[in-house]
């Protein structure tokens, strides 16, 4: 640890504070330390030969050419993997539950089970999606690898291949798994059907909708990289990867070789995004670790676009069938959901239809729900947790229902969502997915994100741009969230004599900010400069466990822990002190950074006494021991982040672009560790959200299974020119649930970006008669919609 200089600090003096981030600095100055920018001594490189086809039969693989190609070391197979004893990769795909975390969210029925199958690191007699690996080549450079790739000879049976979730359930749909005849990888139900039915036959209204919210490539900013090596000494696999938890990928590499976890290191650099497509082990991580050991060298690969594109973990790809019903007066009687979603060719994650199921009712009072859940395979890329991971597609349906049910119930869209929203004395609620919502004014958040948003204002801004032979709308929606993700973390603290502290989590950035909020909340805890504090993570050999970054769990689990084990330190320390002041320990008080004895003029900061446990003789050997403390927690923290955005979006009826002209957001993740990260959270989200909404569509060709958006010249990512300025207000109402009362920033600005923008944009068509659309609201999709509404005798 190196020497620090730190002044004693007033608890309070951090926590709060928008500072700028510790690591940028580091960042643009090109001191960013990715994956890539490793290299070990002696290393090799990796190239993968990857399936053409999106369904075939592997009939054989010719490696003679490529063997013979100058520079390689090896070329291995999904049978030498499986001749070395090693298995295929554990997602964990069921996730623990939202209140009991010692039960799955899911459980298997004697009628239907739950598929949880192993995926090997290379095709092994099938491949099940184009660009699936089917063997690696190990060569002195890149260029010597992927040369040989190319002369790798695959002979493929090829066979039907289905890619959309609802034609992979029809009658004589392709088989992608044995162990799924019908495709159905999962098929749950929760609530009382019978009882919902009723409520939906005696309803005044009942809406009834599909929507299809679409998948969407991860596009992160780093591509993929991963080197692999292996100790022999000391038996040791380790893997350097960028990942959103060091932990979860040691534990997945340990059952692949069948080893103890001890006999794994997973280390994390930098990593440039992540947005929980990292969170699950991939094959080529557990393929290096394995050539590593195979050929007794390190083994480098990285991902171009192209493969990233074919390979990453995509998010959404989900269809809902919503039927919503409502009484004379407006209020909601119940809710019946059908969620049906693209799982892929492996079962890597079910947890959007669990957070999708959870949170169905958003933030408002739905007396009774009937969800049906359904994972389906096909033969894409899997899918696996996206920013948000399942609260974005419901708030998206929730928020389209209530608007098409306010023209039916010729009710004011505003009105009527206040009718229904959650009020503040019912609270604590518990809806009708079962989850107990503690605190949120969502009544408040939706008043100042109207009053914020000028929506009393927005006639007159219509009128203009009808002047302008433009079309003006404008959305408004409700949100909250409900982090849950792995239920497990882990902090220890460590104070050095030299002046500095420690500070080791078990969590992982992705660009969040964690080396500026975590010792901005621990220079609070213990009364000193956060310059004097050593952030250390991504690595699982520093720390027996971690849970990982995802799910807005980060701050809530390691922010407790490190309430905790700050309290254990300032005890420790409390009774060293008390020593060196000759009072009893309970006379010590701490406050500001310093500890005090009554009737003394002397004050002893942290490191004074970190100082005396080596220099003082007479301190007893009960209290030698180094200032430290190590906590775990393994649970639940409930949180509900929430709030409220308003979007006005401007449509040209020649054309159909649109050109988003406001937004406002209104969020309530908690009390704000550091406003501006929290800040940037938000408007990071908000961009993804309306990139969704706007352009974004990861698009398999019908049959064939290629990928047609497999490049950025095909797929579509916002630019900063797609935005207006976002106007983003920061608001809290409490919770107890947490010492920091910590709720959540990383999702809150994505949940209602979607949603709230398609408001917006089929408002301004609601004069066509255009109710519904289904995202990307591309200007070829809002064209041909506004053509088809028109009078057949003036088309287009």
């Amino acid at each position: 640890m190196a020497n620090k200089v730190s002044a004693p600090h007033a608890r309070g003096a951090f926590i709060g504070r928008a500072m700028p981030r510790f690591e940028d600095l580091r960042f643009v100055r090109g001191g960013g330390n990715y994956t890539d920018d490793v290299s070990l001594p002696e290393q090799s490189y990796a190239a993968f030969v990857r399936a053409p086809h999106a369904h075939a039969r592997i009939v054989s693989v010719d490696m003679s050419a490529a063997r013979r190609r100058p520079g390689v070391l090896a070329v291995l197979t999904g049978e030498d993997y499986a001749g070395d004893g090693h298995i295929g990769m554990a997602h964990f795909p069921n996730p623990a539950d939202a209140n009991d975390v010692s039960i799955p969210t899911f459980a298997p029925t004697p009628e239907r089970k739950i598929l949880d199958q192993l995926q090997g690191p290379l095709a092994l007699g099938c491949v099940r999606f184009v660009g699936e690996a089917v063997a690696l080549v190990v060569a002195e450079s890149p260029v010597a690898a992927r040369d040989a790739a190319e002369a790798v000879g695959v002979e493929y049976q090829v066979l039907p291949a289905v890619t959309d979730v609802m034609e992979a359930l029809a009658r004589g749909a392709p088989t992608i798994w044995p162990d799924a005849p019908d495709n159905l990888a999962l098929d749950c139900a929760f609530g009382d059907c019978a009882a919902v039915e009723a409520a939906i036959k005696d309803a005044h209204v009942v809406v009834e909708q599909t929507i299809r919210n679409q998948r969407t490539a991860s596009a992160f900013m780093e591509p993929r990289a991963a080197i692999g090596s292996y100790d022999a000494a000391h038996k040791q696999h380790i893997l350097i990867s960028g990942c959103q938890g060091a932990h979860r990928l040691r534990h997945a590499l340990a059952a692949c070789f069948k080893v103890q976890q001890e006999q794994v290191r997973v280390i994390c650099p930098d990593v440039g995004g992540a947005f929980g497509s990292r969170f699950n082990i991939y094959p080529e991580q557990v393929a290096v670790v394995w050539a590593a050991r195979r050929v007794g060298r390190p083994v480098k690969w990285t991902a171009d676009r192209s493969e990233a594109f074919l390979t990453d973990y995509t998010a959404r790809d989900v269809v809902t069938r919503a039927r919503l019903a409502f009484d004379r007066s407006g209020r909601m009687l119940a809710l019946a959901l059908e969620l049906t979603a693209n799982t892929g060719a492996h079962t890597v994650s079910y947890v959007p239809l669990s957070n999708g199921y959870r949170v169905a009712p958003t933030v408002y009072d739905v007396p009774m729900a009937w969800v049906r859940l359904r994972g389906v395979m096909t033969n894409t890329v899997p899918t696996a947790p996206f920013r948000g991971a399942g609260r974005p597609e419901a708030t998206s349906v929730m928020e389209r229902l209530i608007d098409i049910a306010a023209k039916r119930l010729k009710i004011d869209r505003v009105e009527l969502r206040r009718r229904n929203l959650v009020r503040p004395d019912a609270l604590p609620h518990r809806t009708a997915t079962g989850l107990t919502y503690d605190s949120g004014d969502f009544a408040g958040n939706l008043d100042r994100a109207l009053q914020s948003a000028d929506w009393d204002g927005f006639p007159a801004r219509r009128r203009e741009a009808k002047k302008r032979g433009r079309l003006l709308g404008i959305g408004v929606a409700n949100y909250v969230e409900t982090p849950v993700g792995m239920p497990h973390e882990r902090v220890a603290i460590k104070v050095s004599a030299t002046g500095g502290v420690a500070l080791i989590v078990g969590t992982q950035s992705s660009g969040q900010g964690h080396e500026t909020s975590f010792r901005q909340v621990m220079a609070d805890q213990l009364g000193v400069d956060p310059e004097a504090i050593d952030f250390v993570s991504g690595d699982s050999a520093t720390l027996a466990s971690g849970g990982g970054t995802h799910s807005d769990r980060s701050m809530r689990l390691a922010g407790a822990l490190m309430v905790e084990t700050s309290r254990k330190v300032i005890d420790q320390a409390r009774a060293i002190a008390a020593v060196m002041l000759d009072v009893a320990a309970g006379d010590i008080s701490f406050a500001d950074g310093l500890f005090v004895a009554p009737d003394s003029n002397r004050r002893l900061t942290l490191f004074d006494i970190a100082r005396a446990i080596d220099e003082l003789a007479s301190l007893p050997a009960d209290l030698r021991a180094p200032l430290a403390a190590e906590a775990s927690f393994t649970g639940r923290i409930p949180a509900y982040p929430t709030g409220a955005a308003v979007c006005e979006a401007e449509v040209d009826p020649a054309t159909g672009a649109i050109e988003i002209r406001r937004y406002t957001s209104i969020d309530d993740g908690g009390q704000p560790i550091n406003p501006l990260i929290l800040h940037g959270q938000v408007h990071g989200g908000v961009a993804q959200g309306l990139g969704q909404a706007m352009m974004e569509a990861a698009i398999y060709e019908p049959g064939s299974g290629q990928l047609l958006s497999a490049s950025f010249l095909d797929y579509g990512m916002p630019r900063a020119d797609h935005f207006p300025h976002l106007d983003v207000e920061l608001t809290e109402d409490p919770t107890k649930g947490n010492a920091l009362r910590v709720k959540g920033g990383g999702e809150a600005g994505i949940t209602p970006s979607s949603a709230v923008l398609m408001n917006a944009v089929l408002d301004a068509l609601s004069g066509m008669g255009i109710e519904h659309m289904d995202m990307p609201a591309t200007p070829q999709r809002v064209w041909s919609a506004i053509c088809a509404a028109r009078d057949g005798s003036r088309g287009c």
